[in-house]
Protein backbone atom coordinates (compact mmCIF):
# COMPACT_ATOMS: atom_id res chain seq x y z
CA UNK A 1 0.00 0.00 0.00
CA UNK A 2 1.38 3.02 -1.17
CA UNK A 3 1.66 6.07 1.58
CA UNK A 4 -0.84 8.57 -0.70
CA UNK A 5 -3.33 5.69 -0.50
CA UNK A 6 -3.03 4.77 3.49
CA UNK A 7 -3.48 8.82 3.84
CA UNK A 8 -6.38 8.82 1.98
CA UNK A 9 -8.09 5.94 3.79
CA UNK A 10 -7.34 7.62 6.99
CA UNK A 11 -8.76 10.73 6.07
CA UNK A 12 -11.88 8.96 4.76
CA UNK A 13 -12.06 7.51 8.26
CA UNK A 14 -12.02 10.02 10.00
CA UNK A 15 -14.50 12.20 7.80
CA UNK A 16 -16.93 9.15 8.35
CA UNK A 17 -16.68 9.32 11.77
CA UNK A 18 -17.17 12.99 11.68
CA UNK A 19 -19.72 13.81 9.44
CA UNK A 20 -22.71 11.59 11.38
CA UNK A 21 -24.66 14.07 13.19
CA UNK A 22 -23.56 14.75 17.04
CA UNK A 23 -27.04 14.21 18.19
CA UNK A 24 -26.90 10.46 16.69
CA UNK A 25 -28.98 7.88 19.05
CA UNK A 26 -26.90 5.28 17.81
CA UNK A 27 -22.92 5.21 15.84
CA UNK A 28 -21.58 1.84 14.37
CA UNK A 29 -17.94 2.07 13.22
CA UNK A 30 -15.96 -1.19 12.04
CA UNK A 31 -12.91 -1.59 9.97
CA UNK A 32 -11.41 -5.62 9.10
CA UNK A 33 -8.75 -6.54 7.81
CA UNK A 34 -9.45 -9.23 5.46
CA UNK A 35 -6.17 -11.27 3.36
CA UNK A 36 -6.79 -14.23 1.28
CA UNK A 37 -4.97 -16.59 -1.03
CA UNK A 38 -6.24 -19.07 -3.89
CA UNK A 39 -3.88 -21.95 -5.73
CA UNK A 40 -4.56 -24.34 -8.76
CA UNK A 41 -3.54 -27.42 -9.98
CA UNK A 42 -2.48 -25.86 -13.09
CA UNK A 43 0.22 -23.87 -10.94
CA UNK A 44 -1.53 -20.57 -10.49
CA UNK A 45 -2.05 -18.97 -7.81
CA UNK A 46 -3.54 -15.19 -6.17
CA UNK A 47 -4.20 -13.17 -2.80
CA UNK A 48 -5.95 -10.60 -1.94
CA UNK A 49 -5.65 -7.80 0.97
CA UNK A 50 -9.37 -5.89 1.73
CA UNK A 51 -9.39 -3.39 4.12
CA UNK A 52 -12.81 -1.75 4.55
CA UNK A 53 -14.28 0.58 6.91
CA UNK A 54 -17.88 0.90 8.18
CA UNK A 55 -20.10 3.72 9.49
CA UNK A 56 -23.94 3.93 10.19
CA UNK A 57 -25.99 5.85 12.06
CA UNK A 58 -29.40 5.88 13.66
CA UNK A 59 -30.83 8.81 14.62
CA UNK A 60 -34.73 8.55 15.10
CA UNK A 61 -36.28 7.14 11.73
CA UNK A 62 -33.02 7.88 9.59
CA UNK A 63 -30.22 5.29 8.66
CA UNK A 64 -26.98 6.23 7.59
CA UNK A 65 -24.24 4.09 6.60
CA UNK A 66 -20.95 4.97 4.44
CA UNK A 67 -18.50 2.55 3.47
CA UNK A 68 -14.91 2.72 1.89
CA UNK A 69 -12.07 0.68 1.11
CA UNK A 70 -8.89 -0.03 -0.09
CA UNK A 71 -7.87 -3.46 -1.71
CA UNK A 72 -4.40 -5.38 -2.97
CA UNK A 73 -4.97 -8.03 -5.59
CA UNK A 74 -2.65 -10.02 -7.29
CA UNK A 75 -2.39 -13.61 -9.34
CA UNK A 76 -0.27 -15.61 -11.49
CA UNK A 77 -2.86 -16.81 -14.87
CA UNK A 78 -1.90 -19.42 -17.02
CA UNK A 79 -1.19 -17.46 -20.39
CA UNK A 80 -1.32 -13.69 -18.89
CA UNK A 81 1.79 -14.14 -16.11
CA UNK A 82 1.92 -12.25 -13.31
CA UNK A 83 -0.38 -8.94 -12.29
CA UNK A 84 -1.26 -7.03 -9.80
CA UNK A 85 -4.03 -3.88 -9.00
CA UNK A 86 -4.35 -2.45 -5.79
CA UNK A 87 -5.91 1.12 -4.67
CA UNK A 88 -8.81 3.01 -3.23
CA UNK A 89 -12.29 1.57 -3.77
CA UNK A 90 -15.44 2.87 -4.39
CA UNK A 91 -17.46 4.51 -1.59
CA UNK A 92 -20.85 3.89 -0.91
CA UNK A 93 -23.61 6.23 0.86
CA UNK A 94 -26.48 4.93 2.01
CA UNK A 95 -29.02 6.78 3.24
CA UNK A 96 -32.72 5.51 4.26
CA UNK A 97 -36.10 6.93 6.44
CA UNK A 98 -38.32 4.38 8.04
CA UNK A 99 -41.82 4.71 8.39
CA UNK A 100 -43.18 2.11 11.07
CA UNK A 101 -47.10 1.40 11.57
CA UNK A 102 -47.96 4.17 8.63
CA UNK A 103 -51.07 2.87 6.80
CA UNK A 104 -51.06 -0.52 8.63
CA UNK A 105 -46.70 -1.47 7.23
CA UNK A 106 -43.70 -0.92 8.17
CA UNK A 107 -42.38 1.49 5.38
CA UNK A 108 -38.31 2.15 4.83
CA UNK A 109 -37.49 4.38 1.81
CA UNK A 110 -34.24 5.08 0.43
CA UNK A 111 -31.30 5.78 -1.97
CA UNK A 112 -28.31 3.83 -1.85
CA UNK A 113 -25.04 5.21 -4.07
CA UNK A 114 -21.78 4.43 -5.35
CA UNK A 115 -19.50 7.01 -5.47
CA UNK A 116 -16.49 6.64 -8.27
CA UNK A 117 -13.43 6.72 -5.57
CA UNK A 118 -12.24 3.87 -7.02
CA UNK A 119 -9.83 2.94 -10.08
CA UNK A 120 -11.23 2.50 -13.24
CA UNK A 121 -9.66 2.48 -17.43
CA UNK A 122 -6.84 -0.17 -16.18
CA UNK A 123 -5.09 -2.72 -18.40
CA UNK A 124 -7.30 -5.83 -18.95
CA UNK A 125 -4.72 -8.50 -17.73
CA UNK A 126 -4.61 -6.72 -14.57
CA UNK A 127 -8.27 -7.09 -14.17
CA UNK A 128 -7.73 -10.50 -14.94
CA UNK A 129 -6.74 -11.37 -11.35
CA UNK A 130 -9.88 -10.14 -9.54
CA UNK A 131 -12.72 -10.89 -11.86
CA UNK A 132 -13.90 -14.22 -10.35
CA UNK A 133 -16.17 -14.08 -7.34
CA UNK A 134 -15.43 -17.44 -5.97
CA UNK A 135 -11.73 -16.77 -5.67
CA UNK A 136 -11.30 -13.53 -4.16
CA UNK A 137 -14.09 -11.29 -2.18
CA UNK A 138 -13.08 -7.81 -4.50
CA UNK A 139 -14.11 -8.27 -8.08
CA UNK A 140 -14.04 -4.89 -9.51
CA UNK A 141 -11.47 -1.99 -8.46
CA UNK A 142 -14.22 0.98 -9.54
CA UNK A 143 -17.35 1.68 -11.25
CA UNK A 144 -19.67 5.00 -12.08
CA UNK A 145 -22.09 6.97 -10.34
CA UNK A 146 -24.32 4.60 -9.41
CA UNK A 147 -28.05 5.30 -7.67
CA UNK A 148 -30.18 2.83 -6.65
CA UNK A 149 -34.01 4.10 -4.98
CA UNK A 150 -36.28 1.87 -2.71
CA UNK A 151 -38.48 1.13 -1.08
CA UNK A 152 -39.59 -1.67 1.47
CA UNK A 153 -42.44 -2.54 3.25
CA UNK A 154 -43.43 -5.21 6.07
CA UNK A 155 -46.46 -6.46 7.67
CA UNK A 156 -46.60 -8.64 10.85
CA UNK A 157 -49.35 -10.05 12.93
CA UNK A 158 -49.63 -13.15 15.13
CA UNK A 159 -46.94 -15.37 13.70
CA UNK A 160 -46.29 -14.43 10.75
CA UNK A 161 -44.17 -11.42 8.78
CA UNK A 162 -44.62 -10.79 5.53
CA UNK A 163 -42.06 -8.43 3.28
CA UNK A 164 -41.88 -6.73 -0.07
CA UNK A 165 -39.45 -5.00 -1.72
CA UNK A 166 -38.48 -3.00 -4.94
CA UNK A 167 -35.38 -0.98 -6.25
CA UNK A 168 -34.05 0.75 -9.62
CA UNK A 169 -30.61 0.95 -9.81
CA UNK A 170 -29.53 3.69 -12.41
CA UNK A 171 -25.58 2.92 -13.38
CA UNK A 172 -23.50 5.17 -14.98
CA UNK A 173 -20.92 5.47 -17.47
CA UNK A 174 -17.11 4.70 -16.66
CA UNK A 175 -13.91 3.34 -18.57
CA UNK A 176 -14.46 -0.51 -17.84
CA UNK A 177 -10.71 -1.01 -19.28
CA UNK A 178 -8.29 0.74 -20.98
CA UNK A 179 -9.24 -0.95 -23.72
CA UNK A 180 -13.05 -0.93 -23.37
CA UNK A 181 -13.94 2.93 -22.67
CA UNK A 182 -17.29 4.89 -21.98
CA UNK A 183 -18.95 1.76 -20.89
CA UNK A 184 -22.42 2.11 -19.48
CA UNK A 185 -23.78 -1.12 -17.85
CA UNK A 186 -27.85 -1.06 -17.74
CA UNK A 187 -29.74 -0.44 -15.31
CA UNK A 188 -31.15 -3.31 -13.01
CA UNK A 189 -34.77 -3.05 -11.85
CA UNK A 190 -35.00 -5.34 -8.17
CA UNK A 191 -38.32 -6.82 -7.15
CA UNK A 192 -38.03 -8.95 -4.11
CA UNK A 193 -40.80 -11.11 -1.34
CA UNK A 194 -39.93 -12.87 1.85
CA UNK A 195 -42.48 -14.48 4.62
CA UNK A 196 -41.18 -15.09 7.76
CA UNK A 197 -42.89 -17.80 10.25
CA UNK A 198 -42.21 -17.81 13.71
CA UNK A 199 -44.04 -20.61 15.77
CA UNK A 200 -43.44 -21.18 19.43
CA UNK A 201 -39.88 -22.46 21.29
CA UNK A 202 -37.55 -20.75 19.02
CA UNK A 203 -38.22 -21.82 15.52
CA UNK A 204 -38.35 -19.74 12.36
CA UNK A 205 -39.06 -20.57 8.95
CA UNK A 206 -38.77 -18.63 5.64
CA UNK A 207 -39.72 -17.92 2.19
CA UNK A 208 -38.10 -15.46 -0.37
CA UNK A 209 -37.30 -14.63 -3.69
CA UNK A 210 -36.28 -12.30 -5.61
CA UNK A 211 -36.49 -11.37 -9.20
CA UNK A 212 -33.82 -8.95 -11.66
CA UNK A 213 -34.78 -7.19 -14.49
CA UNK A 214 -31.75 -5.78 -16.50
CA UNK A 215 -31.39 -3.23 -19.33
CA UNK A 216 -28.99 -3.36 -22.15
CA UNK A 217 -25.27 -2.65 -21.61
CA UNK A 218 -23.37 -0.29 -23.89
CA UNK A 219 -20.14 0.08 -25.34
CA UNK A 220 -19.03 4.18 -26.59
CA UNK A 221 -22.83 4.33 -26.87
CA UNK A 222 -23.49 1.16 -29.28
CA UNK A 223 -25.21 -1.69 -27.88
CA UNK A 224 -23.40 -4.61 -26.18
CA UNK A 225 -25.39 -6.78 -24.32
CA UNK A 226 -28.78 -7.20 -22.53
CA UNK A 227 -28.02 -9.86 -19.75
CA UNK A 228 -30.93 -12.45 -19.17
CA UNK A 229 -33.49 -11.42 -16.36
CA UNK A 230 -32.64 -13.56 -13.13
CA UNK A 231 -35.06 -15.15 -10.44
CA UNK A 232 -33.82 -16.05 -7.09
CA UNK A 233 -36.08 -18.43 -4.87
CA UNK A 234 -34.94 -19.86 -1.40
CA UNK A 235 -36.03 -21.23 1.93
CA UNK A 236 -34.89 -21.42 5.26
CA UNK A 237 -34.91 -22.49 9.09
CA UNK A 238 -33.56 -21.82 11.91
CA UNK A 239 -33.57 -23.17 15.42
CA UNK A 240 -32.60 -20.61 18.63
CA UNK A 241 -31.66 -21.04 22.01
CA UNK A 242 -30.39 -18.91 24.69
CA UNK A 243 -26.98 -20.62 24.26
CA UNK A 244 -27.01 -21.56 20.89
CA UNK A 245 -28.25 -21.18 17.31
CA UNK A 246 -28.10 -23.43 14.26
CA UNK A 247 -29.90 -22.36 10.38
CA UNK A 248 -30.38 -23.91 6.77
CA UNK A 249 -30.78 -22.04 3.60
CA UNK A 250 -31.15 -23.48 0.34
CA UNK A 251 -31.43 -21.11 -2.55
CA UNK A 252 -31.65 -21.84 -6.37
CA UNK A 253 -30.70 -18.96 -9.13
CA UNK A 254 -32.03 -19.21 -12.72
CA UNK A 255 -31.40 -17.01 -15.82
CA UNK A 256 -32.68 -16.33 -19.25
CA UNK A 257 -30.86 -15.78 -22.26
CA UNK A 258 -28.58 -13.09 -23.03
CA UNK A 259 -28.91 -10.75 -25.93
CA UNK A 260 -26.03 -9.81 -28.12
CA UNK A 261 -25.60 -7.11 -30.42
CA UNK A 262 -24.83 -8.76 -33.78
CA UNK A 263 -21.70 -8.58 -35.82
CA UNK A 264 -23.08 -6.78 -38.05
CA UNK A 265 -23.37 -3.97 -36.03
CA UNK A 266 -27.55 -4.18 -36.37
CA UNK A 267 -30.29 -4.96 -33.53
CA UNK A 268 -29.76 -7.10 -30.82
CA UNK A 269 -30.47 -11.05 -31.08
CA UNK A 270 -30.69 -13.33 -28.08
CA UNK A 271 -28.05 -16.24 -28.29
CA UNK A 272 -29.03 -19.87 -29.43
CA UNK A 273 -28.44 -21.35 -25.67
CA UNK A 274 -28.59 -19.87 -22.09
CA UNK A 275 -24.80 -18.84 -21.50
CA UNK A 276 -26.07 -19.53 -17.45
CA UNK A 277 -26.22 -22.65 -15.93
CA UNK A 278 -28.69 -23.13 -13.08
CA UNK A 279 -27.44 -22.36 -10.11
CA UNK A 280 -27.88 -24.22 -6.31
CA UNK A 281 -26.35 -23.06 -3.11
CA UNK A 282 -26.73 -24.75 0.40
CA UNK A 283 -25.31 -23.04 4.03
CA UNK A 284 -25.67 -24.50 7.29
CA UNK A 285 -24.76 -22.06 9.93
CA UNK A 286 -24.23 -22.08 13.72
CA UNK A 287 -23.82 -20.26 17.05
CA UNK A 288 -22.54 -21.10 20.26
CA UNK A 289 -22.01 -18.91 23.19
CA UNK A 290 -19.03 -19.64 25.34
CA UNK A 291 -20.12 -17.24 27.80
CA UNK A 292 -22.08 -13.57 27.52
CA UNK A 293 -18.72 -11.79 26.46
CA UNK A 294 -17.90 -14.79 23.73
CA UNK A 295 -20.00 -16.39 20.89
CA UNK A 296 -18.01 -18.68 17.91
CA UNK A 297 -19.73 -19.47 14.79
CA UNK A 298 -19.13 -21.68 11.92
CA UNK A 299 -20.24 -21.94 8.45
CA UNK A 300 -20.35 -24.89 5.98
CA UNK A 301 -21.46 -23.60 2.31
CA UNK A 302 -21.71 -25.61 -0.94
CA UNK A 303 -22.03 -24.10 -4.61
CA UNK A 304 -23.06 -25.88 -7.39
CA UNK A 305 -23.48 -23.89 -10.77
CA UNK A 306 -24.66 -26.23 -13.81
CA UNK A 307 -23.11 -26.62 -17.38
CA UNK A 308 -24.34 -23.71 -19.14
CA UNK A 309 -26.45 -24.57 -22.62
CA UNK A 310 -23.53 -25.02 -25.48
CA UNK A 311 -21.86 -27.92 -26.67
CA UNK A 312 -18.85 -28.64 -25.17
CA UNK A 313 -16.84 -27.78 -28.38
CA UNK A 314 -18.02 -24.50 -28.57
CA UNK A 315 -16.29 -21.32 -27.61
CA UNK A 316 -19.26 -20.51 -25.32
CA UNK A 317 -19.14 -23.26 -23.45
CA UNK A 318 -18.82 -22.92 -19.35
CA UNK A 319 -18.57 -26.26 -17.66
CA UNK A 320 -19.83 -27.36 -14.09
CA UNK A 321 -18.28 -25.87 -11.07
CA UNK A 322 -18.94 -27.36 -7.75
CA UNK A 323 -17.34 -25.11 -4.47
CA UNK A 324 -17.51 -26.29 -0.68
CA UNK A 325 -16.31 -24.15 1.62
CA UNK A 326 -15.97 -23.76 5.60
CA UNK A 327 -15.82 -20.73 7.40
CA UNK A 328 -14.87 -20.67 11.56
CA UNK A 329 -15.28 -17.33 13.58
CA UNK A 330 -15.12 -16.04 16.64
CA UNK A 331 -16.42 -12.64 18.57
CA UNK A 332 -15.92 -11.53 21.59
CA UNK A 333 -17.02 -8.19 23.60
CA UNK A 334 -14.24 -6.55 25.75
CA UNK A 335 -16.58 -3.62 26.76
CA UNK A 336 -20.14 -2.54 25.48
CA UNK A 337 -18.76 -0.52 22.95
CA UNK A 338 -15.86 -2.65 21.38
CA UNK A 339 -15.71 -6.14 19.79
CA UNK A 340 -13.03 -8.24 18.66
CA UNK A 341 -14.05 -10.74 15.87
CA UNK A 342 -11.74 -13.23 13.82
CA UNK A 343 -12.32 -15.33 11.63
CA UNK A 344 -10.82 -18.26 9.17
CA UNK A 345 -11.92 -19.79 6.01
CA UNK A 346 -10.93 -22.37 3.26
CA UNK A 347 -12.58 -24.11 -0.04
CA UNK A 348 -11.99 -26.48 -2.38
CA UNK A 349 -13.21 -25.96 -6.27
CA UNK A 350 -13.76 -27.86 -9.22
CA UNK A 351 -13.92 -25.64 -12.03
CA UNK A 352 -15.25 -26.50 -15.87
CA UNK A 353 -13.78 -25.19 -19.19
CA UNK A 354 -14.65 -21.67 -19.22
CA UNK A 355 -13.10 -18.11 -20.65
CA UNK A 356 -10.46 -18.31 -17.70
CA UNK A 357 -9.11 -21.80 -18.61
CA UNK A 358 -10.93 -22.63 -22.27
CA UNK A 359 -10.69 -26.13 -22.85
CA UNK A 360 -9.37 -27.20 -19.41
CA UNK A 361 -10.87 -28.34 -15.83
CA UNK A 362 -9.35 -26.82 -12.73
CA UNK A 363 -9.36 -28.23 -9.13
CA UNK A 364 -8.83 -24.48 -6.55
CA UNK A 365 -7.81 -24.32 -3.06
CA UNK A 366 -7.84 -21.35 -1.18
CA UNK A 367 -8.29 -19.88 2.54
CA UNK A 368 -8.96 -16.63 4.52
CA UNK A 369 -7.82 -14.80 7.80
CA UNK A 370 -9.87 -11.67 8.96
CA UNK A 371 -10.22 -9.53 12.01
CA UNK A 372 -12.22 -6.94 12.83
CA UNK A 373 -13.11 -4.67 15.32
CA UNK A 374 -15.91 -3.08 16.37
CA UNK A 375 -17.41 -0.16 18.03
CA UNK A 376 -20.52 1.66 19.01
CA UNK A 377 -20.93 5.45 20.56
Amino acid sequence: MTMRSLFFLLLTAVLLCTVVPAMAAEIEARTDFRYQGWTSDADENGSQFYWPIYVSDKLNQWRLELVAGYASTSGKMEGSGEHSISGLLDTKLDVAYAMPHTLGVDWLIGVDTNLPTGQTGKEPADLKVMLDPDLVHIVSPGEGWNVNPFVNLARSWQQWTLGFGAGYAFQGKYDYSSVEKDYDPGDIMNLAAEAVYKPASGWQTRLFGQYAIYGTDTLAGQDLLKRGNSLLVGAGVRYEQSAYGLGLTLKAISRDKNQYQQTSGIGVVTEANNSYGNEWMADLDGQYHLSKATTASAVLSYVNVEANGYETSSIYYVGQRTKTSLGLGLEHALTKQLNLKAGLEGFLMDDGSNYLHPGENRRYQGWAVSVAAITRF
